[in-house]
C-alpha cells in the first residue's frame, strides 16, 4: 500500500542558513534587521516565501488534499452561518407567534393556500393555532398553518357559541372550551373542550340571545361567556314617562324604594351545572345615565324612557350595560365599574372620566393613571412599552409609571394600529390618513394619506406585523380594496395585494388568516 503523504505544516521557525531576525523585516539600509514586521517586503520574504516554496515542492496529490481541506473549512464556515441564522429565525418565528398580530415574515406577498367556508367566523382559538368556527349546524375545528379539519361537532337549532377573541390580545391567548346555545325555543347550553369533545350540557329554558329569531318578554339575556361560563343578565321591565332625564332621575330614585323594583344583575354561572360563579349588580343613580336609555315618543307626545340590558362577552371578559352605566366582571370573577379592556402588555385600561387607569391582571391593584383616552396598539413586536394617549395635539407617550415621555402634534388621532420596529402606526385626521412616530423620540418618520385604512378599533379589520413591516387593509383613493404592506421605517409601500369584499386579517399561532363574509382563508408567502 502506498504510504499516505504527510500534511502539509507551517513552519514559522527559521531554515536552515537562515538567520532569525524576531520577525523586524527590512532595516533603513534594505537589511532585514532592525525593521518592523509589516515592512516592505517582509510578509513575501518570511511567510509567502517559506509557504510557496513548499507548496512546489508538495505533489500534485498533496495540493488537491490541501484545497479540499481548505474548502471544508468554507463549507463548514457557511453551514455553520447557517445554522446560526435559521436558529434566529426559528426564535424569531416563537417570538412573534406569542405577539399579538404577530408573524414571522411579510417581506413578500401573501397569496391563499387554503379556504373554509364558514357562517361565523373565528368564533375560539384553541392551543396549537386551531381556530374554531361554524359551519351551518356543525362546530368545525380547522389548523391555521394548513387548514385541516382537525375535529367537527353537530349542534341543534339556531346555534350560537363564543366567546369568540375580540380584542388583539385575545387572539394569541387560547382558551381550552367554548360554550354553544342551542335548541328553539327553548335553550340548551353545550361545553365543547378543545379537542371537539362534549364537557358537559344543561337546559335553559326560555332565555334570550342574540341569534334567536323570537324574543321572549320578561326572559333573561344569556350570552357564551369565558372559560366554560354563560353570562346572564336579567332585564328591567321598568318605563318612566318623563319630561325629561332630570325628572327621570327623580322618578326612578322613588321606584327604586319600591319593593317590586329591582336593580339589572350580570351573573355569571357554570355552563354546565349552573353553579353561580359570581353575580353583580347594576345601579343607575344619575340623569346623566338615564339619558343613554332608550327613548321614545308615547301616544301623547310624552317622552318614554326605557331601562334596558345588555350583555357583551368576549374571551377575556363579560360586561353588562345598563343604560349609560356599566359594570365588567374579569375572568377570575372580580368586577370594576366601567368599560374594561385587556392590554396587549397585560392587565386592563379602565376608562374613567378624562383619563385611563391600568391595573394588575386581578383588577383592582393600580399600576398607572395616565390623562386621556390610552389606545390599545393592534399589532406589537414587544409585549412591554410606552403608553399612547390621545390628547389635545395629537397623541401623548407615557412610560410605566405615568410620566410623560414626548407628545407629538399630528392632529386627531383615531387609533393606534401598530407598535413594532420603534415606530408607532397611528390612523388620523379626517380622512384616517397614516402616519408613523419615533417610538423613542416622538418624531415624525412619515405620513400617509393616500389610502384609508379600516384597521383602527378593536373591532376593525385587523393589522399584522413581522417586526420590519405592518400589513393591514386599505381602501385606496380610488375605492379599491386589499391589503397593504408598509414599511415601518419609512412607510412605504413594500406590497399590495388585491381583495373582494370584507377584509379582515388577524395573527392566530404565527399564521396571518383572512376572514372573509363567508369564509376564513390562510395567507402564506
Amino acid at each position: 500500500m502506498p504510504r499516505r503523504p504527510d500534511p502539509v505544516q507551517i513552519d514559522l521557525a527559521p531554515d536552515e542558513g537562515e538567520e532569525d531576525d524576531g520577525g523586524r523585516g527590512p532595516g533603513v539600509d534594505g537589511s532585514t534587521r532592525g525593521a518592523a514586521p509589516g515592512g516592505p517586503g517582509w510578509f513575501r520574504r518570511h511567510v509567502a516565501g517559506p509557504l510557496g516554496a513548499r507548496w512546489r515542492a508538495a505533489s500534485p496529490r498533496l495540493r488537491v488534499g490541501a484545497v479540499g481541506v481548505a474548502a471544508l473549512a468554507v463549507l463548514g464556515t457557511a453551514a455553520g452561518v447557517a445554522v446560526t441564522d435559521s436558529r434566529a429565525d426559528a426564535a424569531h418565528a416563537a417570538h412573534m407567534a406569542t405577539m399579538p398580530g404577530g408573524v414571522a415574515d411579510l417581506s413578500t406577498p401573501l397569496r391563499e393556500v387554503w379556504r373554509v367556508a364558514t357562517d361565523d367566523g373565528v368564533l375560539a382559538v384553541l392551543p396549537d393555532g386551531v381556530v374554531v368556527t361554524r359551519a351551518d349546524s356543525e362546530l368545525l375545528a380547522v389548523d391555521t398553518t394548513t387548514g385541516d379539519e382537525v375535529w367537527r361537532h353537530a349542534l341543534g337549532e339556531q346555534p350560537r357559541c363564543g366567546p369568540r377573541p375580540t380584542f388583539p390580545v385575545e387572539f394569541v391567548e387560547p382558551v381550552d372550551r367554548l360554550v354553544c346555545l342551542e335548541g328553539a325555543p327553548a335553550r340548551r347550553a353545550v361545553v365543547v373542550d378543545a379537542a371537539g369533545q362534549v364537557q358537559g350540557r344543561r337546559d335553559l329554558g326560555l332565555v334570550n340571545d342574540r341569534t334567536l329569531e323570537t324574543w321572549t318578554a320578561g326572559a333573561p339575556r344569556v350570552e357564551p361567556g369565558p372559560d366554560g361560563s354563560v353570562a346572564v343578565g336579567a332585564r328591567s321591565a321598568a318605563l318612566l314617562t318623563v319630561d325629561d332625564a332630570d325628572e327621570a332621575a327623580t322618578r326612578l330614585a322613588a321606584i327604586q324604594q319600591s319593593e317590586d323594583w329591582q336593580d339589572p344583575v350580570l351573573r355569571l354561572q357554570d355552563a354546565a351545572s349552573g353553579a353561580e360563579r359570581a353575580r353583580v349588580p347594576v345601579e343607575l343613580r344619575t340623569a346623566a345615565e338615564l339619558r343613554a336609555c332608550g327613548l321614545a315618543s308615547g301616544p301623547e307626545g310624552q317622552d318614554l324612557i326605557s331601562i334596558h340590558t345588555s350583555v357583551l362577552t368576549t374571551s377575556s371578559t363579560v360586561r353588562l350595560a345598563v343604560c349609560g352605566s356599566s359594570t365588567a366582571m374579569l375572568p377570575d370573577g372580580s368586577t370594576v365599574d366601567g368599560l374594561a379592556l385587556p392590554s396587549v402588555d397585560g392587565g386592563w385600561n379602565l376608562f374613567e372620566g378624562g383619563g385611563t387607569r391600568l391595573t394588575d391582571a386581578s383588577g383592582r391593584g393600580d399600576v398607572v393613571v395616565v390623562r386621556g383616552y390610552v389606545f390599545e396598539p393592534m399589532a406589537v413586536d414587544s409585549r412591554t412599552g410606552p403608553l399612547f394617549a390621545r390628547s389635545r395635539g395629537g397623541l401623548t407617550a407615557y412610560d410605566s409609571t405615568g410620566q410623560e415621555v414626548w407628545s407629538a402634534d399630528v392632529g386627531t388621532v383615531h387609533g393606534v394600529l401598530a407598535r413594532a420596529g420603534g415606530t408607532v402606526v397611528a390612523q388620523v385626521g379626517s380622512d384616517a390618513g397614516l402616519v408613523g412616530i419615533d417610538v423613542a423620540t416622538g418624531a415624525v418618520r412619515w405620513t400617509r394619506d393616500d389610502l384609508r385604512t379600516t384597521g383602527a378599533g378593536p373591532r376593525g379589520g385587523g393589522v399584522v406585523t413581522d417586526g420590519t413591516l405592518v400589513l393591514l387593509p386599505a381602501v385606496g383613493a380610488d375605492g379599491s380594496a386589499g391589503l397593504l404592506a408598509l414599511d415601518l421605517a419609512d412607510g412605504t409601500t413594500r406590497w399590495h395585494t388585491d381583495a373582494v369584499g370584507t377584509v379582515r386579517v388577524a395573527a392566530i399561532g404565527g399564521s396571518v388568516v383572512r376572514t372573509a363574509d363567508d369564509a376564513i382563508v390562510g395567507l402564506a408567502s
